[in-house]
């Protein structure tokens, strides 16, 4: 974590003491009008009315801290004297920009905790079935497969972030034989704005990420899929494990919310896909550099899924075994073979 501002609980001097490298905070005053607050920035801001999971832990003299929470939020998460983790969700009734860990100085001056781990991640609605869905639709190992006629409602607005910071991505078990939308929304008014993944034909993908028209790639997702913007010339695209860049300018932010399975064209479910999808994914653009982030994320879905069809191919833990082992076992399966 990068390094803090500090100041007491009246906002003037430190009365605290970082250290980066081990990412250690002390307190260093005794005094009870101290309760120094360690400061961090945010990578990306709370926004106003969202939930937010933040959860971690502490060790050291766990009896130092004496909570954690976003700045400017009434509600404080307190710390458990027993094993120094925290967890609780907390609505911002205000926007936030830094996360507060409160150390309590009045104790003795000197003591010491130690960030073991810290997430802060925002409370997403499950998403809402629509159309006519049946069990047989579903499967544990490779996702939901679409019937052409409905559709998941994600219950995110596209602009829900901005408009040169968004992602989205899928991981298609199954590319599909229809030639349409995997997931996205269109607004025509007052100009079309588009974000969307799609199966352009019989071997090409394309996508966007608001803008007017679509990036062209010479693969089908075979897996994952994604794209990210974090600029207003460009975006970022990957699939088959290949990122490229696209320039195509974003033209606006559309407020409709996405649609998976299909695209929200101004409000109404249109262009239905067949496909089948383990996994999809809305939100900003993956860090400081879209294109690794993008390829971080696809490496962790797909081994995610790796694991998961290694685990109903043999009824083994994948933790057990590396990475290219658990690959080499499901290559075999796939092939007809078993590990008997």
């Amino acid at each position: 974590m990068d390094n803090p501002s500090i100041a007491s609980i009246a906002d003037s001097g430190t009365d605290g003491a970082y250290d980066s490298a081990t990412q250690t905070l002390t307190n260093t005053t005794g005094s009870a009008s101290a309760h120094p607050r360690f400061r961090f920035a945010l990578t990306e801001d709370l926004r106003q009315g969202a939930e937010y999971i933040i959860e971690g832990r502490f060790s050291g003299d766990i009896s130092a801290v004496y909570g954690v929470r976003p700045r400017n939020a009434d509600e404080v998460l307190f710390v458990d004297a027993e094993t120094g983790e925290f967890s609780g969700t907390v609505e911002q009734t205000a926007a936030s920009t830094q996360l507060e860990i409160l150390l309590n100085a009045a104790v003795q001056s000197n003591i010491s905790a130690t960030i073991e781990s810290m997430s802060v991640r925002e409370v997403i609605a499950a998403p809402t079935a629509e159309g006519g869905w049946a069990s047989g639709d579903y499967d544990r190992a490779t996702g939901l497969t679409g019937d052409g006629t409905s559709y998941l409602d994600s219950g995110r607005a596209n602009d829900a972030d901005l408009q040169n910071d968004k992602h989205v991505s899928v991981y298609a078990s199954n590319a599909g034989t229809l030639y349409k939308i995997y997931i996205g929304s269109l607004s025509s008014t007052p100009s079309q704005t588009l974000t969307q993944l799609s199966r352009l034909d019989a071997t090409r993908a394309n996508g966007v990420v608001n803008g007017a028209a679509a990036q062209t790639l010479s693969a089908l997702p075979d897996g994952f899929f994604g794209m990210t913007r974090s600029s207003a010339s460009s975006q970022n695209a990957r699939i088959d494990g290949v990122t490229t860049e696209g320039f195509i300018a974003s033209n606006g932010n559309n407020s409709l919310n996405l649609f998976a399975f299909a695209r929200n064209t101004n409000g109404t479910a249109s262009e239905f896909i067949d496909a089948t999808i383990a996994f999809y994914s809305i939100g900003t653009s993956l860090g400081p550099d879209p294109a690794v982030g993008l390829a971080d994320l696809d490496t962790a879905v797909t081994n995610l899924m790796a694991d998961i069809t290694f685990f109903f191919n043999t009824g083994l833990n994948p933790a057990d075994y590396d990475t290219e082992t658990v690959r080499y076992v499901n290559a075999g399966y796939a092939a007809g073979g078993t590990l008997e």
